[in-house]
């Protein structure tokens, strides 16, 4: 049953939030001694996106300037190797006051200082916004609650949490009772199933002011035939997109789409949407109860043409970490190899996330350097300058030369070895200043 499954994945991963909240308080920082201050990091190797090169950088006001300028005070790195922080371009996290500190303090623990949630309950959200944009916090883009169709995914999800209905066995139990609720709706998810109700949801989601818009579609070629057995599968109406996108375009509002089949990752190019929140097939879909089901290479592999113009529109491509993190089935490994290589071949521009409620992303990035997919180096760049440039586009971050913001980690040892070198992290320094990260208990 799509709906059990679908909850029993999603939770198994929110109960491990005890662990998370023993954590500790987030950071604390020691600012730089005077504002005006110019800082010269010495004695350290900088990643340029494909090696890492000896040298020298100055900051002044949590910016790089000229490596050349001269400098108030030394700070010497000790011969480690720096990167710019990372990036998780899909998360559930930062989604209310009572996990942010141990979300915060996780992602800041792992180095990643910017973090797109991918829905949120927008109350919740408002309660935490206005720490996004602290220094000494991860950075957040939030879409609050994504678009979707009726009795569709994540329903399934938010509605079984706002009944406080956590265990595997009471959801099967009270299916009828999460079916029946309607009480995340217009927060956690807005729901649109035609253009009236597209119209109310949209004023409604504008009103919160997200940063991006979230839309789900969910095997968008297949709508008519499962439109009165959407639950927990669905999305939205493929008819309704081109409404939302022209809505977006018209706010000056990027767009971002979950695609679980071929069908969906080309509705999602004829809209122009910015970005593609995971490739056709990601997971595996052995389990006809796991609603990102495909049973078939054409309904999960990409084309050539697809993948062209994907580039063409400057689609960002989201690869999801916790996936490579798992022992995948060989059909599903064959299939990303397969999608990734295509859109790799035609010069994607590859992003990743987390998409686990408890996870960062660099267990994933570990796993998937000992694998052929990627080198190192094109993780580091992935995490590193990609994703962040995706989460935020109007800022200049993901690099280390002049005019780019201060931040940075400070690795003892290098990654292009031994990816594991990126969970020992010497220094955090963001924006100028230091990160100081609580213990591990």
């Amino acid at each position: 049953m799509p709906a059990i499954v679908t909850i029993r994945f999603c939770f198994s991963l929110i109960l491990t939030l005890a662990a998370l909240l023993g954590l500790g308080a987030a950071s604390s920082a020691q600012a730089d001694a005077g504002a005006g201050e110019k800082v010269a990091w010495e004695n350290a190797k900088w990643f340029d996106g494909k090696r890492f090169v000896e040298g020298r950088k100055v900051t002044v006001r949590g910016v790089f300037i000229d490596d050349n300028a001269p400098a108030d005070r030394t700070v010497d790195l000790s011969g480690g190797y720096v990167i710019p922080p990372f990036g998780d371009a899909h998360t559930h996290q930062f989604d209310g006051p009572w996990t942010f500190e141990a979300q915060n303090d996780a992602q800041l623990r792992s180095g990643t200082f910017y973090v797109m949630t991918m829905t949120a309950p927008t109350s919740g959200v408002a309660q935490i916004r206005h720490r996004f944009d602290d220094w000494a916090t991860a950075d957040v883009a939030t879409s609050l609650g994504g678009l979707t169709g009726p009795s569709s995914h994540p329903a399934e999800i938010y509605e079984a949490v706002a009944l406080r209905i956590f265990s595997f066995e009471e959801q099967v139990a009270r299916q009828d009772e999460i079916r029946a609720s309607t009480r995340a709706r217009g927060d956690a998810y807005w729901v649109v199933e035609d253009e009236a109700s597209l119209q109310k949801a949209w004023r409604e989601l504008i009103r919160a002011h997200p940063d991006f818009v979230k839309v789900y579609l969910r095997h968008s070629s297949e709508y008519a035939d499962r439109r009165d057995d959407n639950w927990a599968i669905g999305g939205v109406a493929p008819a309704l997109l081109p409404m939302i996108a022209e809505r977006a375009k018209s706010a000056g509002i990027r767009l971002a789409i979950a695609t679980s089949d071929v069908s969906d990752f080309r509705a999602a190019l004829d809209v122009n949407a910015e970005i593609i929140t995971h490739i056709p097939c990601y997971q595996d879909t052995s389990d006809p109860g796991i609603y990102f089901y495909a049973d078939t290479d054409e309904k999960c592999l990409l084309t050539e043409d697809d993948a062209v113009r994907a580039v063409e529109l400057g689609t960002a491509i989201t690869l999801i970490a916790s996936e490579f993190a798992k022992d995948q089935a060989d059909h599903v490994r064959k299939r990303l190899e397969a999608n990734v290589g295509v859109l790799r071949d035609a010069g994607a521009n590859f992003v990743v996330g987390s998409n686990a409620y408890s996870e960062t992303i660099t267990a994933g990035l570990v796993a998937e350097s000992k694998r052929s997919l990627f080198s190192p180096a094109e993780l580091l760049r992935m995490a590193a300058i990609n994703t962040p440039r995706v989460i935020f586009p109007g800022r200049n971050i993901g690099c280390l030369d002049a005019g780019c913001e201060a931040s940075f980690l400070v690795l003892s040892s290098n990654p292009l070895d031994d990816m594991s070198s990126i969970d020992k992290i010497a220094q955090r320094i963001k924006r100028g200043r230091p990160l100081e990260i609580k213990a591990v208990d």
